[in-house]
């Protein structure tokens, strides 16, 4: 009877790499942020952003736009 391998897992940590936008102290809502990889969202009334289920060791950049606005990492 042969001996069967074992089943071996490798487990990838997942991340939730999130922010705010702001302009004058208050959150900036409808910025768009584009994660290039992780895909495209929109701020929240709170200017909140987030993007889930981000794979540990991904490669990404943001680039944040708006009508009106200028953005700079703060």
């Amino acid at each position: 009877m042969e001996e069967e391998e074992p089943l071996i897992f490798h487990a990838t940590e997942l991340f939730i790499i999130s922010g705010i936008i702001g302009h004058r102290g208050k959150g900036l809502p409808g910025v768009t942020v584009d994660g290039g990889i992780l895909g495209t969202t929109v701020t929240d009334q709170s200017g909140r952003y987030e993007f889930t289920d981000v794979p540990e060791g991904t490669e990404f950049s943001l680039t944040a736009s708006k009508d009106g606005y200028v953005f700079e990492v703060a």
